[in-house]
């Protein structure tokens, strides 16, 4: 783990977490079945809610999903492009894999999680059986799996795994022996997000408010109205601009100071909510009153 972390921090990814490599560990056994049966039924196959139903009895293993998911989506990043495989056996890919729909496109999408493998010959081991079928693909630059060799239960698949929703686009087919082999292209689910992402988007949207307030703020100290209003008087504009710039910058800035997980509290974001936007609103005011004020000397 803590190689894999090493490898992490020089791509300037987040460490794994614990929570992530446990989840990850669970799937690479019986467990998956449960995982993948939840998110396929999700399709409103009648076939998969019902085994939804009397597999997993009512549990969603919400948490867990999103730890494996998170997992995947970290050492993605560490993966060295390569050809995998999926075999697969007993099963018949939808018209619609094969007919193209009036955008010119067929494939479909996988609802659970994605399993391929860097050894061709595992794929075929999968394969055996009635109506034998294997997929060949290629990653790409973002097509990328998770190498999960390390932290499989069965080490020797060397599994490459995908997050849900992994588009498979045929691209054309041939037939070995008695197995078909589809070669396909996929496409990444982009948006899925890490635990960390998750943990901290209230923040991330905080932190972008107070962003776009700073925006608003060089609006109102724009211009030569500031002069128009104070010239005469002694003041030195730039300097009582700069003192405004800093002191609301100052403040936005200790808006959302802390810890990220502070502010996934409804009470502590939204009053920092409504202190950011005063904070706007207060320099707005300002700008309103030298506008009204300019108005009025340009009248005398």
């Amino acid at each position: 783990v803590e190689a894999m972390n090493v490898r992490l921090a020089a791509e300037g990814q987040p460490p794994l977490l614990q929570e992530e490599l446990v989840g990850g560990r669970l799937y690479t056994g019986p467990m998956y079945e449960k995982y993948n049966t939840v998110l396929r039924s999700a399709s409103g196959n009648a076939y998969l809610v019902g085994k939804n139903k009397s597999l997993c009895q009512g549990n969603t293993y919400v948490t867990t999903i999103h730890a494996i998911n998170s997992c995947v989506l970290k050492l993605s990043k560490l993966m060295d492009v390569c050809a995998i495989w999926r075999g697969m056996t007993r099963g018949q890919l939808p018209d619609g894999f094969w007919t193209p729909n009036r955008h010119g496109t067929c494939g479909g999408v996988e609802y659970g999680f994605s399993s391929t493998t860097a050894e061709r010959a595992q794929a075929l081991h999968y394969a055996q059986g009635v109506a034998s079928t294997v997929f060949e693909m290629r990653q790409g630059m973002i097509d990328r799996g998770a190498d999960f060799s390390w932290l499989s239960q069965y080490p020797f698949e060397r599994e490459i795994l995908y997050p849900p929703l992994l588009g498979i686009e045929a691209t054309g087919s041939r037939v070995d022996k008695t197995t078909l082999v589809i070669d396909a292209r996929l496409s990444l689910n982009m948006m899925s997000e890490t635990l960390d992402e998750v943990l901290t988007k209230r923040f991330r949207l905080l932190k972008g408010l107070c962003d776009n307030i700073k925006l608003e703020i060089e609006r109102a100290l724009g211009g030569a109205l500031w002069k128009v209003l104070f010239g005469g008087t002694g003041v030195d504009v730039p300097t009582l601009k700069e003192v405004v710039r800093k002191r609301a910058h100052e403040q936005l800035n200790e808006a959302y100071a802390g810890e990220p997980h502070l502010f996934n509290n409804d009470a502590k974001l939204q009053s920092v909510i409504e202190a950011s936007l005063t904070i706007g609103e207060d320099v707005q005011w300002v700008r309103s009153i030298v506008l009204l004020d300019a108005a009025q000397v340009m009248e005398q």
